[in-house]
């Protein structure tokens, strides 16, 4: 298996330059001459839109570099999701509020963030 952390990378150029750079290295190691299968998994935060993050081109990319006989690509990425069903006719300060309830409520996100999951478990206790 080939971990490829991505979080460092700022757009999917820079992630596809740096995976075929790694991608090289792997192959160097390799002993054995017979085509690999080969389990690519791609984990962290993603810094750009998640539109452009191309799981084919990447597939593609690794067959090509690696002369593989089958590349199966898995993420494990982090990202926060919390989607809410906001009222349009919220002011600003009450969207806030009201955002800022929502991320409170999210258990792994307190846990992740250490001094500012406190202020949150603070902010949801004095909530309306």
């Amino acid at each position: 298996m080939v971990e490829f952390p991505i979080t460092r990378y700022a757009d999917f150029d820079t992630l596809v330059n740096r995976l075929r750079e790694e991608l090289e290295v792997e192959k160097k190691g390799w002993q054995d001459t017979q085509p690999p299968v080969v389990n690519l998994l791609l984990t962290g935060s993603l810094k750009f839109d998640r539109s452009r993050l191309d799981i084919e081109g990447l597939r593609q990319l690794a067959q090509d570099s690696l002369g593989c006989l089958l590349v199966r690509i898995n993420t494990r990425l982090d990202n926060l999701e919390i989607i809410g069903d906001y009222d349009d006719e919220l002011t600003a300060e009450q969207l806030e509020r009201q955002v800022l309830a929502d991320i409170a409520r999210e258990k792994r996100i307190r846990r992740s963030f250490g001094a500012v999951g406190t202020i949150l478990t603070r902010h949801e206790a004095e909530s309306p």
